[in-house]
């Protein structure tokens, strides 16, 4: 396969440090677990929760599972679902996840993403709330306690504390979905820079009885006390600034136990995480490097680890609270475990340092565990994905979060340990063969978000890049495709914009006379070739034309914003997609600035309720039907046009899929909801008729547009696609078509992901064994075997990937950002090092 391809490298675009991670709770137990066979039925499919991320930006990610209920396996773990962009100059450092109705909720199904409440904190006064079916602000809610340095959610999901800077801890109540201020405790000296729930008790005036696991909880009636909850919490562990350890007392505010730690006579030791263990244990890591065990009930330290050379600014409990994980400044990941062992006096129990691994090239910030630990009685607890290993996240100043198992080596029995399956791994064979505990483990990376940062003008020959508050045009030289750098490319224009927010959309047209771009909160128009003085002219009442267009679509006030934008190919038609009413707008534009923009159509099929459709099962088993947690208008994730400009393809969060006929303005049909969301799809290039749709999880889907169906012929491609696809890791960013000049067929498609592209031929059999060889640079292509015979080839001699694009042709363009140069160019302090003897 002969392509000319452009390695851009200059392209200076970066993500922003990781600051903070959560994951959702577990459902509250009922104060008697179910027994016998209920209680193995607790939980009985694989669940995996929402992986928040927040970033020094002021942006939350949200993460899915790739994986389904039934699925054992999910190579590419968590994948980016959607962002939920915060305002300019704001900031996110500490996040907390919250059942939205835990007393109702269903035992036997997990919570999904509208079930819960999200809550962050940016070093401000004010605690936030976010709308995560819209991607916006909530509410926020002022805690008038100076700002505040963490948050945390009670197990029962009903408090929630924040530790501020006046010394205070102000606990707010959920109850009722809704925000009260529920008690302040303190002053204490010093400001709280953690804290941390301790274990809920059960409550005498509630009833033992079982809760019946395969129904949800009855809500309390009108008059029922909120006392009269099932667990009460009675005191709180928090972490602070004067070299102190407090415990709090719920029912008096104040201070019951002072645990003072080491410190030095220059400096105070800070106390910057803290948790507590469901025996009332607390665990502190302090700006010594020293992780404390503290016994609550003698008020007395009960072991200290020098773990680290330096801050200790995160820590999480295992699953199963026999193991402690904590990180810093000196980008270490530090496992400490209870052991056991039997004496003369009898069995005796100590926390130890049992590994330390390197997973990181800077300062780590957050630390997060799946499934979440909960400190209930270990009677009470419930069993999550049982004989699966646990999964530690990680991620710091040098942005990639860092998948590692982490299952505790003294869980279970050898045999138990032994058939402990990695959720990470490709097939059955590896998921029992490959160490699922944190010292032998192999770690996996979580890209940053990459999905619509790269677009190019092919006829123009425009290469585009979008940043936080602007955009970046570069023009490509023809018969490019070597590695002279700058004799490759002219830089054209820098464009910073007045945005609310930072830019979440951007599109050029392919004759480069139109650049649309989009923050959170307007759409703004350019029209940039032939403009006066070479300078961009915005059309002004773009934004005016888009909420008129959105009239009667929502109930509430339409917002001029766009989640995703599309030119046809003729350049003569902008697609909008909407946030966050899910419509899909079509404007005409003029060939010149002297012509106006008209509304041409607006189509609102991803906006109306489509609870109870169908959903495809792809790989076996019955369809299933959506649930009610898909009835709020989702978020465009995807959008195409057919070369010949007659058929659009739009697709949501929810698998989603619907087409448009272009030439009559009309809505054409409904692809079957696919169980995964998909990532891209393009039309074929010579078949424009043909929808080649990708999923998260590698999953590769044919559509044929005018006869409405999967065809035959595709079905044999996508269903045995190599086992080394499906398991290649991170998972498939986007498609494209490219022009083979060495093969009968004209035109080739491309699917690439963050450091890999893959070749896959769909109108031949897939054979096994067409991956390639390996070399010192990576997997190449067999260059003395037929690849006309082969119909998948991976190539993965590029490195951390923005974007792949196609200029016509059988050239194309690659956007690389290494890793090494994000972290030595863009002006990040340098990491910890400690000097050592004979280094």
């Amino acid at each position: 396969m002969e392509l000319q391809v452009h390695r851009s490298r200059f392209v200076d675009w970066s993500p922003t440090g990781i600051t903070c991670m959560a994951f959702p709770p577990l459902p509250p137990p009922p104060l008697q677990s179910p027994k016998g066979k209920e209680k193995n039925q607790a939980h009985p499919k694989k669940w995996f929760g929402t992986l928040a991320i927040g970033r020094a930006n002021g942006n939350i990610e949200l993460l899915e599972w790739t994986g389904g209920p039934s699925d054992e396996l999910a190579p590419q773990a968590w994948t980016l679902k959607k962002i939920l962009t915060g305002p300019l100059r704001s900031k996110v450092e500490s996040l907390a996840f919250a059942l939205r109705r835990p007393r109702q909720h269903s035992l036997q199904t997990p919570p999904v993403l509208s079930d819960l409440r999200l809550f962050s904190s940016g070093g401000g006064t004010d605690l936030v709330e976010w709308d995560t079916s819209t991607s916006t602000i909530m509410r926020t809610y002022p805690v008038h306690g100076g700002s505040i340095w963490s948050i945390a959610v009670n197990p029962s999901s009903t408090l929630l504390a924040c530790g501020c800077d006046d010394g205070t801890v102000r606990i707010l109540s959920l109850e009722d979905d809704n925000i009260e201020m529920f008690r302040t405790m303190g002053p204490s000296k010093g400001k709280v820079l953690s804290v941390a729930w301790g274990p809920p008790s059960p409550n005498p005036l509630r009833p033992k009885e079982p809760r019946d696991p395969n129904s949800p909880s009855e809500a309390p009636s009108d008059g029922e006390d909120a006392d009269e909850a099932e667990w009460i919490d009675q005191w709180i562990a928090t972490g602070g600034s004067d070299a102190a350890v407090k415990r709090w007392s719920i029912k008096s505010g104040t201070v019951v136990a002072n645990l003072k730690t080491d410190q030095l006579r220059s400096t105070r030791t800070l106390v910057w995480a803290i948790g507590v263990l469901a025996d009332g244990t607390i665990v502190s890591g302090d700006s010594m490097g020293l992780v404390k065990f503290w016994d609550t009930r003698t008020s007395t330290q009960l072991n200290s680890i020098k773990a680290h050379e330096a801050d200790v600014l995160c820590l999480a409990i295992g699953s199963d609270g026999t193991t402690v994980l904590t990180s810093g400044v000196d980008q270490n990941i530090t496992e400490c475990a209870l052991v056991r062992t039997k004496t003369e006096y009898g069995q005796r129990a100590d926390w130890v340092k049992t590994s330390c691994r390197r997973l990181h090239a800077h300062d780590v910030r957050a630390l997060a565990v799946w499934p979440p630990y909960t400190p209930f009685p270990p009677s009470s607890r419930l069993s999550l994905n049982p004989g699966t290993a646990s999964l530690l996240v990680s991620g710091g100043q040098d942005m990639i979060p860092v998948i590692t198992p982490c299952t505790a080596a003294g869980t279970g029995t050898t045999n138990a340990l032994l058939k402990t399956r990695n959720p990470l791994a490709i097939n059955e064979n590896l998921a029992v063969v490959r160490p699922c505990t944190f010292s032998q483990s192999v770690q996996e990376r979580i890209p940053y978000p990459i999905h619509g940062l790269v677009c190019v003008a092919k006829d123009a020959r425009l290469l585009v890049c979008r940043r936080l508050t602007g955009v970046s045009i570069w023009r490509l030289h023809p018969g490019g495709g070597g590695t002279k750098g700058a004799q490759e490319f002219d830089h054209v224009i820098d464009m910073e914009m007045n945005v609310s927010t930072h830019i979440i959309a951007c599109a050029i047209s392919d004759d480069g006379d139109w650049l649309a771009v989009s923050d959170a909160t307007e759409l703004k128009l350019f029209y940039i070739n032939g403009a006066p003085d070479s300078r961009p002219v915005r059309i002004k009442n773009i934004s005016t034309l888009l909420i008129g267009a959105l009239d009667g679509v929502s109930s509430t006030i339409p917002s001029a914003a766009a989640s995703g934008l599309l030119f046809t190919p003729d350049s003569t038609r902008l697609v909008v997609g909407c946030s966050p009413t899910s419509a899909v707008v079509m404007f005409d534009l003029p060939r010149s600035l002297s012509g106006d923009v008209r509304h041409l159509r607006t189509f609102t099929e991803h906006s109306s309720n489509g609870a109870g459709r169908v959903i495809k099962k792809l790989a076996g088993g019955s369809s299933l039907l959506e649930d009610a947690s898909r009835r709020h208008s989702p978020l465009l994730t995807a959008m195409a046009v057919s070369p010949d400009g007659q058929w659009l393809a739009t697709a949501d969060e929810h698998g989603r899929c619907n087409v448009f006929n272009l030439d009559s303005h009309q809505h054409h049909c409904t692809l079957p909801s696919f169980e995964r969301s998909i990532r891209d799809m393009k039309f074929h290039s010579d078949s424009p008729q043909i929808l080649v749709l990708a999923q998260v999880n590698n999953s590769i889907q044919v559509f044929d547009v005018e006869s409405r169906t999967f065809p035959g012929w595709a079905k044999n491609v996508t269903a045995n696609l190599p086992e080394k696809f499906r398991g290649l890791k991170p998972g498939v960013e986007g498609l494209l078509f490219v022009r083979d000049s060495s093969s009968t067929t004209k035109h080739q498609l491309l699917a690439w992901g963050w450091n890999w592209i893959c070749k896959i031929k769909l109108d031949g059999p897939t054979t096994k064994g067409g991956e390639g060889k390996k070399s010192r640079s990576g997997w190449i292509p067999k260059d003395e075997w037929d690849l006309e015979r082969d119909s998948l080839n991976i190539f993965s001699g590029y490195r951390h990937m923005l974007g792949v694009a196609s200029l016509g042709g059988n050239e194309m363009v690659v956007v690389e950002r290494p890793a090494l140069d994000l972290i030595m160019v863009d002006g990040l302090p340098p990491s910890f090092y400690k000097h050592k003897f004979g280094t």
